[in-house]
């Protein structure tokens, strides 16, 4: 009895793994396919409400976390991809179609369509450092995630970016959070003429009023924080700051010495200053 029921469970992850892999594998190469990738805490997510609220418009509907799966899936959740592949899915009636990614560059993605986006490696490991001190007893110091940044699981964001800057593409085009946060308009602009999706100014501006971060982070305390059940801190909120250099609220000289011996070469690529700021 018991055999039999974990065949039909094997039998039925294997099912949906195929498939999952199938429609991830084939993504990205038509001309209205692109893969949005970053390493984590970079604006993925941000940018994932901003293309879903541009699509979703049209719908009459205004899109929040739960909500941005439907336009814009995740590609490392395979009932995110499950649906999305399903007849008649919003993801399918869309007329340009986005899957976010967190992986390094592989030949997975070799000859596919990319957005790739960046952020001070910083500001990143900031951003992470809340974000796991807000779910542990035991609370992680600056300095060994620093040095231990491939606990991600996508590898250092040294080596992420390197391995995205060395990939053979399809289109690729390259955006800065701290200039999405500076001029989300211009940026969004210079993205979509980039992909050839020809959007409105009065959709585009609502798209972007709706994905504000003060507009993100008021929803989040009317609908309740993500993932709220795995929160050690309760007063933790997933849209927590928003902005850039706030790295310099928590690094100390010496984890700021460490991390540009560790992502010298990631900095530069990126064209962040990598000149020594004191904290």
């Amino acid at each position: 009895m018991l055999k039999n029921i974990i065949n039909r469970f094997y039998k039925k992850y294997k099912y949906f793994q195929r498939k999952h892999l199938n429609f991830i594998g084939k993504f990205g190469l038509e001309s209205n396919e692109y893969y949005i990738v970053s390493f984590p805490k970079s604006g993925n997510t941000w940018m994932r409400i901003i293309l879903s609220n541009i699509l979703s418009i049209e719908k009459g509907s205004h899109v929040f976390l739960k909500e941005i799966q439907s336009f814009v899936p995740d590609s490392h959740i395979p009932s995110q991809i499950e649906v999305a592949g399903k007849s008649g899915s919003v993801f399918n009636g869309l007329k340009f179609k986005f899957v976010k990614s967190h992986n390094p560059y592989s030949d997975f993605f070799k000859g596919k369509n990319i957005i790739y986006i960046v952020r001070d490696g910083r500001d990143v490991l900031n951003s992470y450092y809340h974000y796991l001190n807000a779910r542990r007893e035991e609370k992680v110091k600056m300095l060994d995630l620093i040095t231990q940044s491939n606990q991600f699981g996508f590898g250092s964001w040294n080596t992420h970016i390197k391995s995205w800057h060395n990939g053979v593409h399809g289109k690729f085009i390259q955006l800065r959070y701290e200039d999405l946060l500076k001029d989300t308009e211009i940026e969004m602009k210079k993205l979509l003429k980039f992909i050839d999706f020809e959007v409105s100014e009065d959709v585009l501006k609502l798209a972007i009023e709706n994905s504000t971060f003060k507009k993100l982070s008021s929803l989040e305390n009317k609908k309740g924080v993500a993932y709220n059940d795995k929160l050690k801190d309760k007063s933790s909120k997933f849209f927590r700051k928003g902005t850039s250099g706030d790295w310099k609220t928590s690094f100390s000289h010496e984890d700021l010495e460490q991390f540009m011996i560790e992502n010298a070469d990631a900095m530069k690529l990126c064209g962040y200053d990598s000149i020594m700021d004191n904290k």
